[in-house]
């Protein structure tokens, strides 16, 4: 406060200063107004008093020209007075009329020039007025200023009041929260060190359940194809079935050649089969297996890529592994750089040491500087051979994934193999013979049931015959007046004569 009123107290006397140079200025401005007009004024009237001066000596060098000029013209009068009266006359018009003219011009230039400089003195005297209004104005004005800025020096003192409350306060706040950012920091250090600790198991466990994942599914890979070679035995031995039954229906019952299919169809599956086998064996190394390559170079080829590529790490990631030790930092980097790559088997990791290789056979690194360039060229490739499988299969990311996508490929194609074996037009001719012995079915089914027909019609016709025979022979139709003999014999008479002999 006391800086600030000091302040204030030199603005004032600056304020002052400023009115007294102001003050002294304008003074000095009206001197100088007053003295230039003055000197202006002067100079204008000796200005005009030099013309009159030149003009009445021109005047007189006129005069005097003049005479001399009527002097020669009087001595020549004598001689020549009647050949240049005229003329004489005429010239002395002529230079009467010019001395008009130039008086007449003379005059009109002095009142331009009288009224020119009136039109100034008067401009002057305006300009004169409008600088005093202006200083009255602008003294207005400062004192307007003067009294806004007391205003404000009070606002001011007040608002330093307030805020300066307000630091306390504040500082208080502040002391708060630093006492308790000190308890959440300590709280979250320990928090820190058990979500390490606990990150270090869980990776832990997880290559471990890595490790019997990877082994359980070579076993359960093995255990599925003995299943399927199992099956597919069956199959194949189903459809020789199959092909026999074919055999017998073209020879026996179409009664055309029979020509058998090549035995390569049952042999491919089973030996495409075994090859699986063997190369799932053959990994059981797991996907990251480097047997087949040199340790050395692996080795100074991922901490160069450590070194150079650190960039290709998470920044949440960088920041968890901070607290670990120097080779555990290493491992996750390298995992981690490992993973954003797309290397996922021993195959990509031999790429990738391709390209980082310099010379190939004395096995030279290249230099730091080349690793970008390396793994720039190393993604545009593994992007460019992704981008040539789609439509195809999935290429799988583990060795048993490869397997099983081999795997069912050759299942498909063994079951094509299996469908194409009996073709379509012999399933037609097929489903066409089993209509036809259908039909021939159903014929010799309605025959065998008409035969057991007239068996029970001929077995009840030898009963009839038996008791009519029996009722014919009877002593009672011997009393009868119309025995049925007769009638009988009538009858069969009646009817050969209607039908004639046969």
């Amino acid at each position: 406060v006391r800086e600030f009123k000091a302040e204030l107290k030199a603005k004032d006397d600056e304020y002052v200063k400023a009115l007294k140079r102001q003050a002294e200025d304008v003074d000095t401005l009206l001197d100088r107004m007053g003295k230039q007009f003055s000197a202006q004024r002067k100079a204008y009237e000796d200005e005009l008093e030099e013309i009159e001066n030149a003009f009445m000596q021109e005047r007189q060098e006129l005069l005097d020209g003049n005479k001399t000029e009527l002097n020669k013209l009087l001595e020549k009068r004598q001689n020549l007075e009647v050949k240049f009266l005229e003329q004489r006359q005429a010239r002395s018009e002529e230079d009467q009329r010019q001395l008009e003219h130039q008086r007449v011009k003379d005059a009109e230039d002095y009142a331009i020039l009288k009224i020119r400089l009136e039109s100034e003195i008067q401009t002057l005297e305006q300009d004169l007025e409008a600088m005093r209004a202006t200083y009255q104005l602008n003294s207005e004005k400062l004192d307007y200023n003067y009294r806004v800025l007391q205003e404000r020096d009070q606002e001011n003192t007040t608002t330093i009041q307030q805020q300066k409350r307000k630091i306390a306060r504040l500082q208080d706040v502040l002391s708060n929260l630093k006492n308790r950012y000190a308890k959440e920091d300590r709280r979250f250090k320990a928090e820190n060190t058990e979500l390490t600790d606990e990150f270090k198991r869980l990776t832990e466990q997880f290559k471990e359940l890595q490790g019997k994942f990877h082994h359980f599914e070579l076993a359960d890979t093995r255990r599925y194809r003995d299943v399927w070679n199992m099956n597919e035995q069956e199959i194949t031995e189903l459809m020789r079935r199959v092909l026999q039954a074919d055999k017998v229906i073209h020879e026996q019952q179409l009664g055309l050649n029979w020509y058998p299919p090549s035995e390569q169809i049952f042999s491919d599956g089973s030996e495409n089969a075994q090859d699986q086998a063997g190369a799932a064996q053959d990994e059981e190394g797991g996907p990251f297996s480097t047997t087949q390559m040199d340790n050395d170079q692996v080795k100074r080829m991922l901490e160069l890529l450590c070194n150079e590529a650190n960039f290709l790490v998470e920044a949440k990631v960088q920041k968890l592994l901070d607290p670990l030790p120097v080779d555990e930092q290493n491992l996750l980097k390298i995992d981690s750089i490992l993973k954003v790559l797309g290397i996922e088997n021993a195959a990509d990791v031999e790429k990738l040491l391709s390209y980082f290789l310099a010379d190939a056979d004395n096995h030279e690194l290249i230099h730091p500087n080349d690793a970008i360039k390396a793994i720039k060229a190393f993604v545009e490739d593994h992007q460019r051979r992704d981008g040539q499988a789609k439509g195809k299969p999935r290429a799988a990311t583990h060795a048993p994934e490869e397997q099983g996508a081999g795997t069912s490929k050759e299942e498909v194609e063994f079951w094509n193999r299996m469908s194409g074996i009996i073709s379509d037009k012999t399933l037609r001719v097929w489903n066409a013979l089993e209509k036809a012995l259908q039909k021939y079915n159903e014929l010799l089914r309605s025959r065998a049931n008409k035969i057991s027909d007239v068996s029970q019609l001929n077995q009840q016709n030898n009963e009839l015959k038996a008791l009519l025979n029996q009722y014919l022979a009877s002593r009672v139709n011997e009393d009868l007046i119309c025995p049925p003999t007769q009638t009988i014999r009538l009858d069969e008479y009646a009817s050969f004569q209607n039908t004639g002999p046969q």
